[in-house]
């Protein structure tokens, strides 16, 4: 089958139909120019209905020089057949053997002779004194004793006050005196809680480091506050 030629440009086509019997077709369309119906000159487009379908819904007319498809289904196309099914086996049949008879042999009797009876004497009642309540004693408080003030450094020989010597690392008296006492220089332990020691942990550079343990509280727990040196005569 063929349409006629469509000599007119830029205008709607006349309509062509024809009546089919039932298969599958092919659809070719050819445009000498080679740009299809679309777009140099407007916008053309094309429709093939087989039946009430647009078969070709959503071609649109730039298609060059040729478009072709195919619509339609072969009559002849057999049907697929159903699968056969499969036999159905029967089931072998159960064993006829007689199971093995229970014993009839009558099972040993229990002893008669009744167990030991429970002792009747109540057990020994709980005590009811209570234990001793626990001391209520608030802890010792902290000494509240005023740090020795420091005496006047100088050529003195009376008492003398500590300084920190930083080449040192510990407190240290400049001058020669009767006496040398650490002052505030002490108090604490380390990084201890609420008793930082000043410039811890004032052991002396020279010798080997030792570290200031930093567990307990202050106060209530061993430390060295202060240190007085005194000379014997």
């Amino acid at each position: 089958l063929s349409s006629p030629s469509y000599e007119s440009k830029n205008a709607a086509q006349p309509i062509f139909e024809q009546c089919v019997d039932k298969g599958q077709y092919q659809f070719i369309i050819n445009d000498a120019y080679g740009d299809g119906m679309c777009c140099g000159y407007g916008t053309g487009s094309f429709v093939v209905l087989y039946g009430d379908k647009n078969v070709f819904d959503g071609q649109s007319g730039d298609f060059g020089s040729s478009f072709e498809g195919t619509f339609g289904e072969c009559e002849d196309t057999p049907a697929t057949p159903p699968p056969t099914p499969n036999p159905t086996a029967f089931p072998t049949n159960p064993p006829t053997n007689i199971p093995t008879p229970n014993p009839t042999s009558v099972p040993t009797s229990p002893p008669t002779a009744p167990p030991t009876a429970t002792p009747t004497a109540p057990p020994t009642p709980v005590p009811t004194a209570l234990p001793t309540a626990p001391q209520t004693f608030p802890p010792t408080p902290a000494p509240m004793a005023p740090v020795t003030p420091a005496p006047t450094n100088g050529d003195s020989p009376g008492p003398q006050g500590a300084l920190f010597d930083s080449g040192y690392g510990v407190p240290r008296c400049a001058n020669v005196g009767s006496s040398c006492d650490s002052l505030g220089l002490l108090n604490g332990r380390g990084t201890i809680t609420n008793g930082a020691e000043p410039n811890f942990s004032n052991t002396n550079n020279n010798g080997a480091a030792c570290a200031d343990g930093n567990s307990g509280e202050y106060q209530n727990d061993e430390s060295i506050e202060q240190i007085t040196v005194t000379a014997g005569d």
